[in-house]
């Protein structure tokens, strides 16, 4: 073998590892959760406790994906590395076989990887209809932008909201959203409760912490949010609640 093919060898061995070495921290390192700010002074208690808040089929399924993500990069590698053999096989027919073989098994290791991740997709998606029922179904999901066009509904301040009205078998500690026509003066719906001159946050590192003492209100007086009977529609008292604006 030419010494020139040898260095060539190692310099793409070298490329391959700088490459590989990339995206394992980009996978591992470079992802963070939205919405990680800490807005209602919990991280105390969940660095006390260490306890994640994130999903165990979540974390099971990232786990998956980025096992999977670098097998997939090792098998395009391979793919690389048996076009190269063939490139520079200089007629060499063992050299050609070689690079052929390289190339069948890099096929096939991609069709296995595409497999799997295709497998452990689906199944994530029937675990999460198993729990929180099919979408469409039995679960109902959030409503995404003007729901009820052309109703007249919810008049024109309101164009959207979640729970639905009347809706039943919501989860507890459900966020009720609601999406308005127009830009809302956050002073006329939250009340400045923590004093702090924000309108629609929480104080931060409190000890003990309560959403009451460190948490705005929202203003009972413009929005009234009531769980309704059929026997007492009109009777119920306004919730009361932290009310915080992203």
């Amino acid at each position: 073998m030419p010494s020139w093919i040898g260095h060539l060898n190692k310099r793409k061995t070298t490329i391959g590892i700088l490459i590989v070495s990339f995206f394992v921290v980009v996978f591992l390192f470079g992802v963070q959760d939205v919405g990680a700010v800490d807005q209602f002074g919990v991280d105390q208690v969940d660095e006390t406790i260490e306890l994640t808040g994130t999903d165990i089929r979540l974390v099971v399924a990232r786990i998956i994906r980025v096992a999977l993500t670098l097998l997939g990069i090792i098998a395009i590698s391979l793919v690389i590395y048996g076009g190269a053999i063939i490139m520079t096989s200089a007629g060499n027919e063992a050299r050609v076989l070689q690079g052929k073989k390289v190339l069948i098994n890099a096929a096939i290791g991609l069709a296995i990887i595409f497999s799997s991740l295709a497998i452990t997709q689906f199944i994530i998606v029937r675990l999460g209809g198993a729990v929180s029922g099919r979408p469409g179904i039995t679960a109902v999901r959030p409503p995404g932008t003007e729901s009820f066009r052309a109703s007249g509904s919810l008049g024109r301040v309101v164009r959207d909201h979640y729970p639905l009205r009347r809706q039943t078998d919501v989860k507890r500690n459900t966020k009720i959203v609601v999406s308005f026509v127009e830009a809302i003066d956050q002073e006329s719906i939250i009340n400045d409760t923590n004093g702090n001159g924000i309108f629609g946050d929480c104080l931060e590192n409190q000890d003990p912490f309560s959403w009451e003492i460190h948490c705005d209100h929202l203003n009972t007086e413009a929005v009234q949010i009531t769980v309704l009977t059929d026997e007492e529609e009109n009777n119920q008292e306004a919730i009361r609640g932290a009310a915080l604006t992203t």
